[in-house]
């Protein structure tokens, strides 16, 4: 064993060095230590990772069925709400003071909406206009020009507009509440406010698009039912919450369903045909 101060070799086990007196002892045990962290730190680096991490594969795979499970809650919800209403309303009213499904509902509305626009769109575009002396006016498929549609502008702009409209119903009637001091829950309000939209998106922006092109009557009526299954749903489940009765149930609805009239025909008016005039200029 030598010494680190004078380089003398001493005997193993020894204390203290035969020439200088260094305390030997003491560089063992430092030794020793030096030794044991290098040993600690090649050890498994998948042993390091359970250490740090307390989560495994399994927590991660439990985290996103619970998160699909929630997901698939909703589109259920969705569905049920529309073929059965009232029993549907009945049996999962409880699930409708959830935030976390209340804000899912509206972020699948909204895409959907979103997606059925872009669609609406694209074929639009691609479905030009063609005359002929034989035929008269005919429409035939340029697929070609949907290259030229700005998608990032568009979905951007629907996802605000679409998110705005279920925003707008809710809050239109949850003020509402307010003012005949019978106040709504807020997130409940948003959840019927979702789930009632459902029709007039169908027939307005599914539906009728593609009926239009058979028969433009036939798509108009699927736009009319869609809408007013849509008002009906609103003053049923809306007012289950709040229980009116008489005369101020009435003028209640009628002043919420003009506000959301008036507020839609602007809308319609300044934002959605500004923009679809936008992108048919940047065509």
């Amino acid at each position: 064993m030598n010494c680190s101060k004078c380089g003398t070799t001493n005997s193993p086990g020894s204390r203290f060095c035969i020439n200088c007196g260094n305390d030997l002892a003491s560089e063992t045990i430092q030794s020793q230590n030096a030794n044991q962290n290098f040993n600690q730190g090649n050890e498994n680096p998948n042993q390091l990772n359970n250490q740090v991490n307390p989560y495994n594969n399994h927590d991660v795979i439990s985290k996103k069925r619970h998160y699909g499970n929630i997901l698939m809650d909703c589109i259920m919800l969705f569905w049920r709400m529309i073929i059965n209403p009232s029993t549907a309303y009945n049996d999962e009213n409880n699930e409708f003071d959830d935030p976390k499904k209340s804000l899912i509902m509206t972020a699948i509305l909204t895409v959907v909406m979103t997606i059925s626009d872009l669609i609406k769109t694209i074929i639009s575009v691609a479905r030009v206009p063609k005359y002929s002396y034989s035929q008269g006016y005919s429409y035939v498929w340029n697929f070609s020009l949907i290259k030229d549609i700005k998608f990032i502008k568009i979905i951007f702009q629907d996802l605000i507009t679409f998110a705005g409209i279920i925003l707008a119903v809710c809050i239109v009637f949850y003020i509402g509440s307010l003012i005949i001091k019978k106040q709504l829950n807020f997130i409940k309000s948003l959840t019927i406010s979702a789930i009632c939209l459902v029709p007039a998106i169908l027939g307005i922006m599914v539906l009728s698009p593609i009926f239009n092109l058979l028969w433009t009557p036939l798509g108009t009526s699927l736009v009319i039912i869609g809408f007013m299954y849509t008002i009906i749903l609103l003053y049923e489940f809306m007012n289950e919450e709040l229980k009116l009765e008489g005369n101020k149930k009435i003028f209640f609805f009628l002043a919420c369903f003009s506000v959301l009239f008036i507020g839609g025909y602007y809308a319609y008016t300044r934002i959605i045909l500004n923009s679809v005039s936008s992108i048919i200029g940047s065509l």
